[in-house]
């Protein structure tokens, strides 16, 4: 019964989803959710990276006050501190880098077309893997936007490059010392920090998107349910309007044939399966001066212009014929609206109905006997017989 219930749930849904209405509803909607989607997200990763820039920018400015303005003019390759104040000094700049969120602190002086490391931070590993960081170290892989923001004398954002530390995003400020000497402070962040940083902006992104697209599903279950409405008053006034068709089809039918057994010179009436009038033809309106509204849905047996032992004989002659689907001919005498008893000719026959399992329907007639009385009449003289039986 689930199952039923589940695969018609899924039948309507096919149907709305074949809907041009609803595919182009759901298109808007779904461009609305993408477009929505791309603006959150390059927002949200323009203002993280801004918060990335703003943070090197700031532990480049901590580098500088702390260290570079004592060190750049105080120690060189003729004159280098001893190891103690280095080891010293890259325990305090590997601390200012933890602290401000960096991975790697440097001041880097350029001499003679090469650039050398004065004081940088260390990670954790650094000695082990052999990176362990020594005082005028030489920076083999110099980066171009290093180059670049000693050449400019302006900060430089590196998009990203690869050295024997790591992959980093980095800044560059050229920085020049009171005794005249430009140096660069760097300061780096791991590529890898950053896609992590793009990764939560993504699932959040996502998530939004998943909010909004499950925000359609109420839109979706209301279109649905007003298009299931609208199609049953679509077939409501469908069956409507061929109800009133048929309706005026059955009642010209109707007039048509009540037409055309108003025709017939004597009296006639039908009865359906509860022997209770249908009709009855203007002969008989006549013969016994009723009208056909009051006789429609009544018996033989509410019918007072007849004697109540005849309307008892009736009745029941009217249900064998129905129940036998059988015919009934007789001559008796009844009443007419003159009040002289009328020898007839009753004649009744069922009418079968296409459907067997239904009862049939009844139609009777009555020839007064007395028009069928010969009657002879003087013809004026034409060579035809003189007896004329008039009906």
């Amino acid at each position: 019964m689930n199952f039923s219930r589940l695969l018609t749930s899924l039948t309507n849904l096919r149907g709305l989803f074949e809907s041009p209405l609803f595919r182009f509803i759901a298109s808007i909607y779904l461009l609305f959710v993408l477009v929505v989607s791309w603006i959150f997200f390059e927002t949200e990763q323009s203002s993280q990276m801004a918060r990335i820039d703003k943070k090197l920018l700031l532990a480049a400015e901590h580098m500088q006050l702390e260290f570079g303005l004592e060190w750049v003019d105080r120690y060189t390759p003729r004159s280098p501190p001893s190891p103690d104040t280095f080891r010293n000094a890259v325990a305090g700049v590997s601390a200012l880098a933890q602290k401000m969120g960096a991975a790697y602190l440097y001041i880097v002086v350029p001499e003679e077309g090469a650039y050398y490391f004065l004081v940088s931070s260390e990670q954790a590993n650094d000695q082990e893997r052999g990176l362990g960081v020594t005082f005028w170290e030489r920076y083999d892989t110099t980066v171009p936007e290093l180059i670049e923001a000693l050449k400019t004398k302006s900060p430089v954002f590196s998009p990203g490059y690869t050295d024997k530390w790591g992959s980093f995003y980095s800044v560059f400020i050229p920085v020049r010392s009171a005794a005249g000497t430009w140096y660069a402070i760097g300061a780096d962040v791991e590529v890898e920090a950053i896609e992590r940083i793009m990764l939560k902006v993504a699932t959040k992104t996502a998530g939004i998107a998943l909010i909004f697209l499950l925000m359609m599903l109420p839109v979706v279950w209301l279109y649905h349910n007003f298009n299931r409405i609208v199609k049953k008053q679509r077939i409501k006034a469908q069956k409507a309007a061929f109800a009133r068709r048929m309706q005026r089809h059955l009642d010209r039918k109707s007039a048509f044939e009540q037409a055309l057994i108003d025709t017939i010179p004597y009296p006639l009436f039908y009865k359906d399966k509860t022997c209770r009038f249908v009709g009855v033809n203007k002969a008989y309106e006549e013969a016994f001066g009723v009208k056909r509204d009051y006789l429609i849905a009544k018996q033989v047996l509410d019918l007072e212009y007849l004697p109540y032992e005849d309307r008892l004989l009736y009745q029941q002659e009217d249900e064998t014929v129905i129940r036998t689907a059988g015919t009934l001919y007789k001559e008796m005498l009844i009443p007419f609206k003159d009040g002289v008893m009328h020898r007839t000719l009753y004649a009744c026959r069922a009418l079968p109905t296409p459907r067997a399992r239904l009862r049939a329907w009844s139609a009777s007639s009555l020839i007064s006997v007395s028009l069928l009385r010969p009657k002879r009449v003087r013809l004026p003289p034409t060579g035809l017989n003189p007896n004329f039986w008039p009906i």
